[in-house]
């Protein structure tokens, strides 16, 4: 499995798992301990506690094994993110869009992870429960930490991960006992980009005739 769909996967665990709301002050977890999350066959392991919406990314990236050069805030994740050459900028204007794994920057004030192009998707640290950039810890209202569709912050350009590392498991084929399960908005050339391998190979093994036609709650092989 692709490195950059793993971070993605830790991503998705901050923005829904209870413990984790949004904190300026405590943004990089509570120190009490972690957060142990499975993911193809290893165990990867996130701070417990709150975020903020640029520490949330980093933190997901580099728990993934994705370096962000030391990036600390959303005023120097260009700089440093692309310093690894684990990262590619392109400004809005260039007509890049955003696939499973990028990063949104507005580079004054906020951030959010793509974690689907089509529909366009985002995974983001908001706001407290107070309104403001503490509360108490974890997710206080659902809304904190959370992943919905698209908007415009406005976004001054996307963070392409062009990073091609893997865990060094394979993730295609029927003989790994590895599945997903489709939700709303899947499309079968999206769930096959997140576990690197193809459409047509996961409608041969799952004995789908047509590739545009798949369902949520629907066990895939993958």
């Amino acid at each position: 499995m692709l490195l950059k769909e793993i971070a993605v996967q830790l991503m998705e665990h901050l923005c829904s798992h209870n413990w984790h709301g949004y904190s300026q002050y405590s943004r990089w977890g509570d120190g009490e301990g972690t957060c142990d999350i499975a993911i193809n066959g290893k165990v990867y392991k996130l701070e417990q506690g709150d975020r903020d919406c640029s520490s949330a990314i980093i933190s997901a990236f580099e728990a993934a094994g994705i370096s962000c050069g030391g990036a600390t805030y959303t005023g120097n994740m260009r700089s440093c993110m692309t310093g690894t050459g684990n990262f590619k900028w392109h400004p809005m204007s260039d007509g890049y869009i955003a696939q499973r794994g990028d990063v949104y920057l507005n580079e004054a004030n906020h951030t959010a992870m793509c974690t689907s192009a089509v529909p366009d998707m985002l995974a983001e640290f908001s706001v407290s429960e107070t309104g403001g950039i503490d509360g108490v810890e974890g997710d206080q209202t659902g809304y904190e930490s959370y992943i919905h569709s698209y908007y415009d912050y406005p976004w001054d350009g996307i963070l392409e991960c062009i990073c091609t590392d893997t865990d060094g498991k394979s993730t295609a084929g029927n003989d790994t006992g590895t599945t997903y399960t489709v939700q709303a908005g899947d499309t079968l050339s999206g769930i096959a980009q997140r576990f690197n391998t193809t459409y047509q190979k996961i409608a041969q093994i799952n004995g789908i005739s047509n590739p545009n036609v798949i369902y949520p709650g629907q066990v895939l092989k993958v």
